[in-house]
């Protein structure tokens, strides 16, 4: 595989995202909404290593090859 494709996926995913979602209850006759927004950011050199030792990989890896973000949700509308 080549690894910039693989980097180039996770650089295209770096950013603030909202998706929005229907779902539809046919047995019930109802429709539900909803609506996520999520943060995604790369890994910092020292998030990637305490990921490799929090999971036992061995320190043979090259950190900096290493791709890998950090997700976090909020609520950009207001409080929930």
């Amino acid at each position: 595989m080549d690894i910039r494709k693989f980097k180039y996926f996770f650089d295209c995913c770096l950013g603030n995202w909202v998706t929005e979602r229907t779902y539809h209850y046919l047995r019930q006759q109802e429709i539900e909404r909803s609506r996520t927004a999520f943060q995604i950011q790369s890994l910092s050199m020292e998030q990637k290593r305490e990921v490799l030792a929090v999971n036992h990989y061995p320190n043979q890896f090259n950190s900096e090859e290493l791709q890998g973000f950090n997700l976090n949700f909020f609520y950009p509308f207001g409080k929930r």
